[in-house]
């Protein structure tokens, strides 16, 4: 699944992750499906998706009074794990794309398994600075409450992807909680990582956490995602049919992005493996 709110490049980048998702897999043979919550249907009419239209009233409710988009990923998540007949859901951000068909992915996802994107270790010393003094400025009684989840000891998660079962739903009021605290605290000042911190440290306390880089790519560094963008842009105001559209697929695919490559996918990757061995700094 996916949210989109708004226009720009997310758009384009949402056509090719889900082509990639879909890419050799006959629509029979799908024991799943791909749905998009949106403010506007029409981008994707033409692709093999569910849309779920977000209404302005509906974005305003699940914004809850904030000025924070990311809030909408958790409600949209929320919303696809109470769907009668929903077992599991995998939330998938736009600049990704898919390595294999996604049935692999969501099998390992069960009762108390969870999915992130990839463990990237121990975090950033600017982003826990400024968490800290947030936090720090936090009621008592805030403190108390997010001092449960955010202690000295977590690790980050990219939530480029996350996969949640549809019996451990009730995390997501803590994930909830979490970003609304931080956002509250004005911590998305500093930075717009609120709903990341939030899925990390819940799903890191009551749940195994599983990465899904081998997976889905998650090209989200400006050094691969800026140029690949460029591309993605000018291929799709090109007018085509469904085979036109394949074949423009086929040549971004050979093109795609890869984040090991940069200087910071190398530095994180190996972030997160220290962190696995217990070393930190």
């Amino acid at each position: 699944m996916y949210v989109s709110t708004g226009t720009g490049r997310h758009i384009d980048e949402m056509w090719f992750s889900i082509r990639s998702a879909t890419a050799g897999v006959d629509a029979a043979d799908r024991p799943w499906r791909i749905v998009v919550y949106t403010d506007d249907p029409s981008p994707f009419r033409e692709l093999p998706v569910h849309v779920e239209h977000l209404t302005d009233g509906r974005v305003a409710e699940w914004l809850g009074g904030r000025d924070y988009l990311y809030r909408i990923k958790i409600k949209a998540l929320q919303s696809e794990l109470v769907r009668p007949g929903t077992d599991r859901a995998v939330l998938v951000d736009g600049d990704t794309y898919f390595k294999r068909p996604p049935e692999g992915l969501l099998r390992r996802i069960r009762p108390g398994t969870s999915v992130m994107h990839a463990l990237e270790g121990w975090p950033f010393d600017d982003e826990a600075a400024a968490l800290s003094a947030r936090i720090a400025a936090m009621p008592r009684s805030a403190q108390d409450e997010i001092g449960s989840y955010v202690g000295p000891r977590r690790v980050s998660w990219n939530a480029g992807v996350v996969g949640l079962d549809a019996l451990d739903v009730g995390l997501l009021d803590d994930v909830l909680r979490v970003s609304d605290l931080l956002v509250d605290s004005g911590f998305d000042a500093d930075f717009h990582t609120a709903e990341q911190i939030a899925f990390a440290t819940v799903l890191n306390r009551a749940t195994r956490v599983r990465e899904a880089r081998d997976w889905v790519e998650h090209y989200w560094h400006g050094a691969v995602r800026d140029p690949f963008d460029a591309e993605l842009a000018r291929a799709r105001l090109l007018p085509g049919d469904e085979a036109e559209q394949r074949r423009r697929f086929e040549e971004l695919w050979e093109r795609r992005p890869t984040q090991g490559r940069t200087y910071w996918g190398r530095m994180t990757y190996l972030r997160s493996r220290l962190s696995r061995w217990g070393i930190r700094r």
